[in-house]
């Protein structure tokens, strides 16, 4: 059988069907041949991988779906959504309909899942060694900046290159247990998890499905983007 995939998104697609790769360009279609008609498997995703843009985290989401009771000539449109779940935090997933053929979907996934753990893990350690330091303990900072120019000033360079790197280390370890102590009182008391854990909630399937398969979700915020391109 003879089945039309039609890219209606401005993203590339990556289409995985009978054990085959095909990467379809935006407003154009593919045509796979020797397809059952009584039911076939495919997964769809797009081409572009999970990011960090501009200090968000985009989770771009492989798409499986099992399709039946296909009629003459069969033809899938694809769409994509974009969807806010947390404050820094997309879903990005490709959306499939058709009028020719009965489509369900079966399986979530993020193949990409250990380089973007990676990458947010890399961010947290910038943010804590160069970010955090001067975002939490300002007032502080400024005092070690100011004693240390006056060392410097009485005792020469020599008291500068020890003292500043021993107040970074200082100020690095102090950040460090304020953090910890944070994580635990949020944790016992609030019963919040830690940043790192709730991101990692995120890649597990049976949470991508159930945010999906609940008809009443909102998105962060409201805000939700659909890539139709007609």
């Amino acid at each position: 059988m003879r089945v039309e995939f039609i890219n209606n998104c401005s993203r590339h697609i990556s289409l995985t069907v009978e054990e085959k790769n095909i990467i379809i360009s935006p407003s154009h279609s593919i045509c796979v041949e020797g397809l059952s008609s009584t039911k076939f498997s495919f997964a769809i995703k797009c081409k572009e991988k999970s990011r960090c843009h501009k200090g968000n985290y985009i989770i771009s989401i492989e798409s499986s779906y099992d399709c039946y009771n296909s009629k003459e000539r069969p033809t899938l449109v694809i769409t994509r959504e974009q969807t806010r779940i947390d404050l820094n935090v997309y879903f990005e997933r490709l959306l499939v309909s058709s009028d020719t053929l009965e489509s369900n979907l079966t399986s979530y996934t993020v193949p990409d899942e250990i380089a973007i753990k990676r990458l947010f893990n890399t961010n947290k350690l910038l943010r804590f060694l160069l970010i955090d330091p001067l975002e939490y303990s300002t007032g502080f900072v400024v005092i070690l900046i100011v004693v240390g120019v006056v060392l410097s000033y009485i005792y020469g360079w020599k008291c500068a290159v020890l003292y500043f790197p021993i107040s970074y280390l200082l100020l690095l370890t102090i950040n460090w247990f304020s953090e910890k102590f944070c994580n635990v009182v949020f944790k016992k008391v609030f019963k919040l998890d830690t940043d790192k854990t709730q991101f990692y909630s995120f890649f597990e399937n049976d949470y991508i499905a159930r945010y999906y398969a609940d008809l009443g979700r909102e998105p962060f915020m409201g805000e939700i983007e659909v890539d139709r391109l007609s």
